[in-house]
């Protein structure tokens, strides 16, 4: 259990930091979403029916890592860039509320 939430953490740092070299575009951005309800989906089957239980579960918990933290990093670049500045204070107010 301790490692795979290592592995989420670390896929979590490396997007969070890759955040200040790629900006995503914002049909990807609508992507990440949509994946990671599939993630839930395919996390869900591995509970209930145990099917995947090994160490190579790692490699799906660094990827929801890194897809979590990249949705973090570009939708809060995405709002400084592309709001005007008079709104762009309580936009990104709101959005961490709602994170």
């Amino acid at each position: 259990m301790q490692q795979m939430y290592t592995q989420y953490q670390a896929g979590v740092f490396v997007s969070r930091t890759s955040g200040a070299f790629f900006t995503a575009p914002m049909w990807v951005l609508w992507l990440m979403p949509f994946l990671q309800c599939v993630n839930l989906i395919f996390f869900y089957a591995v509970a209930t029916t145990h099917f995947w239980y090994n160490y190579t579960l790692l490699i799906p918990c660094f990827y929801v890592g890194l897809l979590g933290g990249a949705v973090y990093v570009n939708g809060f670049t995405r709002i400084n860039l592309d709001l005007p500045v008079e709104t762009r204070e309580f936009a990104l107010s709101s959005a961490s509320v709602a994170d």
